[in-house]
């Protein structure tokens, strides 16, 4: 039975310890022994407050509860501070007594511990003290009814225990739904059939052709920068230049490490300098211009297209044809 009644009386020092450890903060708690009692009859007042295990208490201001009329302060015995792995806490008790009836509500007390450079700041909750009359009754037989148990607030920590339990149940239910979730079958991706950079170029300007009557619409810039763009990236991918970042020297430059037809190089060149001219304001086009430069476009791609260059040797050295008479 003893056994059982220091574990219950350590339980609120540990819950104490627990709470302001896993709120990395300095936390206060208060305890009266009665919160009824009888003119002249002494109560006591447990002050704890938690903290880390490197924190340093410094002191409890009960200012305000010495002053309080009508409560007098017998003593206030030394802190005693414990230092655990979990954390540390102070307690300090005091007794206190009254000879005039009445509801008392005793104020809420600061502690102070230092935290490394900054102070934490502590406060208890309030409670309430009744001091009630002595009756004198004549009939030595009669036995006071028994006293209600005036219900503590609850504070947050009370909860603790509950939320760790709830914790628990969710974290067993999630532990059974991953082991029983059934296992999807693989799904193999679709292969997907990559065209070559001249059929995507050639789409692109057959596309812009489709779209041609809107040259008349006062949109030579956006044309020619669309032509060019669909020029640019076929280089890009077909000869692996920088293309679409580089100026129009620098892309001939590059191509001559290629073997590119001298006519596709004259195509690109001019088709490149009127588009500058034309996105700097210094030329103006009309659409059959811009209807040209795009058939232009189309050669280039054909001409430098893989396998054309060969088709065409091929057919510049084939057998003559004669006519016999």
């Amino acid at each position: 039975m003893g056994k059982i009644k220091s574990i219950v009386g350590i339980m609120p020092v540990v819950l104490l310890l627990w709470s302001a450890n896993l709120c990395a903060q300095t936390t206060a708690q208060v305890l009266l022994d009665s919160a009824q009692i009888s003119i002249g009859d002494q109560v006591k007042l447990v002050f704890r407050v938690a903290y880390s295990k490197n924190g340093l208490f410094q002191r409890a201001d009960f200012t305000e509860l010495d002053s309080l009329k009508g409560i007098e302060v017998l003593g206030v015995d030394t802190p005693r501070t414990r230092i655990s792995e979990v954390g540390a806490f102070t307690e300090q008790t005091m007794t206190l007594t009254s000879f005039d009836a009445g509801r008392y509500s005793l104020p809420a007390v600061p502690f102070y511990v230092a935290e490394g450079t900054r102070i934490d700041t502590a406060w208890t909750k309030e409670l309430v003290l009744e001091v009630r009359d002595v009756t004198v009754n004549n009939d030595s037989l009669y036995i006071e009814p028994i006293k209600d148990i005036i219900a503590e607030p609850r504070r947050f920590s009370d909860y603790w225990p509950y939320l760790i339990v709830v914790l628990m149940i969710l974290m067993l239910w999630g532990i059974l739904r991953f082991a029983n979730k059934p296992v999807k079958e693989q799904v193999f991706p679709r292969m997907l059939v990559r065209k070559a950079p001249h059929e995507i170029a050639l789409a692109k300007l057959f596309a812009l052709q489709r779209g041609s009557p809107w040259l008349h619409a006062n949109a030579m810039k956006a044309y020619y920068a669309d032509l060019t763009f669909i020029t640019r990236e076929y280089l890009e991918n077909r000869y692996g230049i920088k293309a679409l970042e580089s100026t129009t020297g620098e892309i001939l430059a590059a191509l001559k490490k290629e073997t590119i037809p001298d006519e596709a190089v004259e195509i690109l060149n001019g088709l490149l300098q009127t588009a500058d001219l034309v996105k700097f304001a210094k030329a103006n086009p009309d659409a059959a211009a811009g209807e040209t430069w795009l058939e232009r476009s189309v050669e280039l791609v054909q001409m430098t297209m893989p396998g054309a260059q060969q088709a065409a040797e091929e057919a510049d050295n084939g057998p003559e044809l004669t006519n016999e008479d």
